[in-house]
């Protein structure tokens, strides 16, 4: 029996469904995210739950941005900051829905779901790399989500590959393109943008000549040498910093999620760039291999990780 509203609430669509304690959705539903007034997205939110609030025990929410989760609030939104930036998101939402309710990061929230029922299930530590517009995640310890001091552990968009850079005076307030080629932060190229503006920078094509995901792993698939070029240069590079992060984790797995990774060629790509460098510093580094998979929940892995998050944070406050 359906328990608990869970949401995920992303710049495009928030998406919602009912599920149980056991992290079984049903009554799937999305809406368009308002991004006129924070009042206009509240009343969206609002109108949602009113349609299950005489159904529901809890409301659980993944939302992007750095969020407090012990006080349900919205320090930063991503694509919606510029409404909900510092806004009570739980608070607001719990007395609307006459409810206790839980926010968490997206990113986290989908690690928690691979290591509640998914690709992490079977290993205490674990990371998970979302591959988005940017690149999402979380790292897993016994079994649970760290959310690090200041909610933030995980934030793998911003972890720096290219120190030299950084040094030289690197402007992230810049295109686009410059964002996802030459930057020196982990999302630019472990992420859907990483691999599709490599390749398009390859070709010489412009942003408004943007490929989609499924044309480069269908160029891959042709044996396009740019595309075939640029997934073994991403993926080289991607693996360089598993290499770099297992230093400080030790991890038994990493599991790669978001649209891209539904691609095999991409799976496999990484995970032999990651035997590799492995192989190659194993005489210098007491460092273990982790396992290389791929998430299983897509889509539902935020609204199934909402749940777990906020299963996790209710017990914490009963241990007082």
């Amino acid at each position: 029996m359906a328990k608990y509203l869970v949401f995920d609430i992303g710049g495009t669509f928030i998406k919602y469904a009912l599920s149980d304690e056991e992290g079984n959705l049903t009554e799937h539903g999305k809406v368009p995210t308002p991004h006129t007034t924070a009042e206009d997205f509240f009343k969206v939110m609002g109108e949602i739950g009113d349609q299950y609030k005489d159904r529901i025990e809890a409301c659980a929410v993944s939302m992007p941005g750095k969020i407090d989760t012990d006080k349900g609030i919205s320090v930063s939104a991503g694509a919606l900051t510029h409404l909900l930036r510092g806004c009570h998101v739980g608070e607001i939402l719990s007395e609307r829905f006459g409810c206790p309710v839980t926010v968490g990061n997206d990113g986290k929230c989908a690690a928690a779901a691979e290591a509640w029922k998914g690709a992490v299930k079977d290993y205490a530590n674990g990371l998970v790399i979302v591959m988005g517009t940017a690149t999402g995640g979380g790292v897993i310890i016994d079994h649970r989500v760290y959310l690090g001091t200041t909610f933030t552990a995980g934030e793998l968009s911003h972890f720096i590959y290219d120190q030299p850079a950084i040094t030289a005076g690197y402007d992230p307030h810049t295109d686009l393109q410059g964002m996802f080629r030459g930057s020196p932060y982990m999302m630019s190229y472990a992420s859907a943008n990483g691999y599709i503006i490599e390749y398009m920078h390859r070709k010489g094509l412009t942003l408004d000549q943007k490929v989609s995901g499924e044309e480069f792993f269908a160029k891959v698939r042709e044996g396009d040498a740019d595309a075939c070029g640029t997934l073994q240069y991403v993926s080289k590079a991607i693996a360089s910093s598993i290499l770099a992060l297992q230093a400080v984790l030790d991890v038994g797995v990493v599991a790669i999620g978001g649209g891209i990774s539904e691609a095999p060629e991409l799976i496999e790509a990484i995970r032999e760039e990651t035997h590799d460098a492995f192989v190659r510093h194993m005489d210098s580094f007491p460092l273990t291999e982790p396992a290389i998979v791929r998430c299983c929940f897509g889509a539902d892995a935020n609204l199934i990780g909402a749940l777990k998050l906020h299963m996790e944070q209710t017990e914490k406050k009963n241990r007082g």
